[in-house]
């Protein structure tokens, strides 16, 4: 019946704080919260957080992480917005809030949130996933920035001196997708080719090295382009085929 309730919380005012607070998830979730005020958002934020944080251990990601928290992203809660990424390393609860809203700046023009975000991916303090969504909404929203480039570049050199942690290549993979062959030569990006920390994880880095690498090369490279596939490709099977574990997706 949770669509139902989220029905309900969307069209009637009355019962709406109840009705948040009996079911943030099934109410952000199955509903339509965009034309909520400020005060209910805020309310379904710190109710689905508090959900979540039992949900993360009996749940899978895919049953509360969603888009749909996106749509309280809206013009008249763009305060609300900056508020939860700008405390996200304050507390576990903050970041859990985080955690919801990673799509939220792919939804409206947030400028002003592109040095949280930034701070977001480079806080090794926060959830891997968290970090990865804050890069993911960098990239979708400031694409035509003529700076984002720059700021994508000097991540991944600092990810490559170990000024920012990255323990399961992910960001590295993200960046390494974006930055090849147009602002990195692929001298450069060899740099941060070695056995992949998360073997069985088939995510942006295992995509880079196993199939981007080779496709997008230019004809003088690609030759050394399938050379460092290949042996990316050896050092994950290598590992996988000894401990005979699942391949994992990144969520």
């Amino acid at each position: 019946m949770r669509g139902v309730w989220a029905w309900f919380a969307a069209h009637c005012q009355v019962a709406r704080r109840e009705l948040i607070d009996c079911d943030p998830l099934g109410v952000a979730l199955y509903g339509d919260v965009k034309d909520y005020s400020v005060e209910h958002k805020r309310r379904l934020l710190d109710g689905g957080s508090r959900m979540v944080e039992e949900a993360m251990v009996t749940m899978p990601i895919d049953c509360w992480q969603s888009t749909r928290w996106a749509d309280i992203a809206t013009a008249n809660a763009a305060g609300l917005v900056r508020e939860v990424f700008s405390q996200a390393s304050a507390s576990e609860e903050h970041q859990l809030l985080a955690l919801l809203l990673v799509d939220a700046p792919q939804r409206g023009a947030f400028p002003e949130l592109k040095p949280l975000l930034l701070s977001i991916v480079r806080d090794a303090r926060l959830y891997a996933a968290t970090r990865r969504g804050a890069l993911h909404s960098l990239i979708v929203q400031f694409r035509d920035d003529a700076e984002l480039e720059s700021d994508m570049d000097q991540l991944l050199t600092d990810i490559g001196a170990g000024r920012v942690t990255d323990d399961d290549d992910e960001l590295t993979g993200r960046l390494l997708c974006e930055l090849y062959p147009r602002r990195r030569s692929l001298t450069e990006v060899r740099e941060y080719l070695h056995p992949p920390k998360r073997p069985s994880l088939v995510g942006h880095y295992w995509h880079f090295w196993t199939t981007l690498v080779c496709k997008v090369a230019n004809d003088s490279e690609k030759l050394e382009a399938q050379q460092l596939s290949v042996r990316f490709q050896h050092w994950a099977s290598e590992v996988i085929y000894d401990k005979k574990g699942d391949v994992e997706k990144v969520p």
